[in-house]
């Protein structure tokens, strides 16, 4: 092989793979593309929030409550969230002792705030809780309904959003008291604990 004939040889081979680069390239860029996008969605997750109202702080305070003595109070609880929820309640007591172990709260349902919440209610029947008491004097704590154990409870109450239960609360001490309630101090709080029902039954 002569130089004349490498030069050719070499020039071909180097337009071969020139073709071949601007082929492969024109195959590559030769597509045609689009994109789209839907429109944007708006996503609120939910909550769960109680609102409780009434007069309980005032109206079940007492400070020389006697044998025989009975106070009322209205509790209201709504339902402040968006989802749909259930509650219990409880009632506890600051301190132990022969006070809570023989004071006994009973609760009913009443159509509003602004109705009658009294002795003149028919107490005893359709309560929600009737004369619960501590279980013991060493106890603090009375379960007036339902449970804080997740999942649905026997006497968990459900509320919509933006419904609200009203409630009729009767504190008594009873004629039976004897002297070893005598002289006894605790503060009484009532608590309400929820929980979405929504994928939770």
């Amino acid at each position: 092989m002569n130089a004349r004939t490498l030069r050719v040889g070499l020039a071909s081979a180097a337009l071969l793979g020139l073709s071949a680069v601007t082929l492969t390239g024109l195959a590559s860029s030769a597509l045609f593309t689009d994109s789209k996008s839907t429109s944007a969605a708006a996503i609120t997750s939910g909550n769960v929030a109680l609102t409780v109202g009434g007069t309980a702080s005032t109206a079940l305070a007492v400070s020389a409550m006697a044998p025989g003595d009975t106070k009322y109070a209205v509790v209201s609880v709504a339902n402040s969230g968006s989802l749909a929820l259930r509650y219990s309640g409880v009632a506890t007591w600051s301190a132990a002792g022969t006070l809570p172990n023989t004071a006994t709260l009973s609760m009913r349902t009443i159509a509003s705030s602004g109705a009658t919440c009294d002795g003149t209610l028919s107490w005893g029947t359709g309560d929600v809780v009737t004369n619960a008491k501590a279980a013991s004097t060493s106890a603090t704590s009375v379960t007036l309904f339902g449970s804080s154990t997740a999942g649905a409870q026997t006497g968990d109450r459900n509320a919509a959003a933006a419904a609200t239960d009203n409630f009729c609360v009767r504190l008594a001490l009873p004629s039976s008291a004897d002297n070893t309630v005598a002289g006894q101090t605790s503060n009484l709080t009532l608590s309400f604990d929820a929980e979405q029902t929504a994928n939770n039954p």
